[in-house]
């Protein structure tokens, strides 16, 4: 736009010396139309402007992580005039995607409308505000732009995937009894309550021959007795950003999908007191909801529920699988003392980017003690349920 006015300014010097050399009618005239084209086109675009509505609409305000919306923005050209050049400014978190190329000069006839799509990305989970700001037009010249300003924005939640559980066993009781106290369960083989897929950790007499043989899969049964195992999937320290934030809570929607799908109860537990228990697959959109909606605590101290674990350690015995981006010394000595005490303990641990010398330390002290621990990745394939 610079450029076009210092070329306009050249060309009205032109005509202006062009006329004082000559003295005439005609380069007067020139001179005059050339010094009058600027404020004629600028009051011709000011009309066009006033006579644009514009109505932006965002067909889903919630979507699922790795999917979109569209945000479909309604351009008419009131006016009597064709209009060139019309941009639009959008605003919207950086975290989510945007493609708004073709919001930029749109060119519309006398009386015409534009439906222009805008294609809104979800690539983390999280609760964002997509927005349109502003919308401006240049005049004809290429000398002016002028703006109009706008407050039209949308809300829009971003919602984690809901998946298999992968890489974490539905029950880790068989696969830490070496370090658990006692056995806590004496399994009833004359009842069978349910059927599910094999996992490594299964025993050969718990396989379901007939239906593996029918699917060309390996079917387990659940006794009566096992498929009420309390699973308590806890939420630790998480300070690793949007990526570690998401693992986690994919990972503990995934766990709270497939345990309470198997018959078996589960408990969610975040932060110093925050908890929800699940006991079937219809408590599943609560439990869920929770997860999409967690902010988590980055206060290291209040992050880890202490408390739960001391609470637990004289009660029933259950599964534990915290999901956490870091470890310390006091969160390692309390899951020794509950294991102790007959609980069984899993940590799905989500590496950070700058992964702490005292994480890496903890990590080989639970390797020593026996401790599991699943090293959680990212999977942008998987596909919900």
């Amino acid at each position: 736009m610079i450029k076009n006015r210092l070329l306009y300014l050249g060309l009205v010097v032109i005509t202006f010396v062009f006329f004082v050399y000559t003295v005439n009618r005609v380069t007067l005239m020139l001179f005059l139309a050339t010094a009058a084209f600027p404020p004629a086109s600028l009051l011709l675009s000011l009309y066009s402007l006033r006579r644009l509505s514009v109505a932006p609409v965002l067909k889903d305000t919630l979507i699922y992580k790795g999917g979109g919306a569209d945000y479909v923005v309604q351009i008419k050209n009131n006016g009597f005039l064709p209009v060139s050049g019309v941009s639009f400014n959008v605003s919207a978190n950086p975290v989510i995607a945007a493609e708004t190329s073709n919001l930029k000069n749109v060119e519309l006839n006398p009386r015409e409308v534009k439906l222009i799509s805008v294609r809104i990305t979800g690539r983390y989970r999280g609760f964002y505000r997509v927005a349109m700001t502003e919308f401006a037009i240049c005049d004809s010249l290429g000398l002016f732009k002028m703006k109009k300003r706008l407050n039209i924005h949308h809300d829009i939640a971003v919602y984690p995937k809901v998946t298999e559980p992968r890489d974490i066993p539905m029950n880790i009781s068989l696969i830490n009894q070496e370090q658990a106290r006692y056995d806590l369960y004496i399994e009833d083989y004359d009842e069978i309550f349910d059927i599910r897929e094999y996992v490594e950790s299964d025993p050969i007499k718990k396989i379901h021959w007939k239906l593996s043989a029918k699917y060309q899969d390996w079917i387990v049964k659940n006794y009566q007795t096992t498929v009420w195992d309390a699973t308590a999937v806890i939420m630790g320290v998480m300070r690793a950003g949007e990526e570690a934030e998401d693992l986690m809570v994919e990972t503990a929607v995934a766990l709270g999908y497939g345990i309470l799908r198997q018959n078996r109860a589960v408990s969610l537990i975040y932060g110093a007191e925050g908890r929800i228990d699940a006991h079937y697959i219809q408590d599943f959109p609560s439990f869920y909801t929770l997860l999409a909606k967690m902010e988590f605590v980055r206060n290291e101290d209040e992050a880890f529920p202490s408390g739960f674990l001391e609470d637990q350690l004289q009660g029933r015995n259950i599964n534990m699988i915290i999901l956490t981006t870091r470890l310390n010394a006091e969160m390692f000595a309390k899951i020794i003392r509950a294991m102790d005490f007959g609980h069984n303990a899993l940590i799905a641990y989500a590496r950070p980017k700058n992964e702490r010398r005292e994480s890496r330390q903890i990590l080989g002290a639970m390797e020593k003690a026996g401790i599991p621990v699943v090293y959680l990745k990212s999977d942008p394939e998987a596909k919900s349920v």
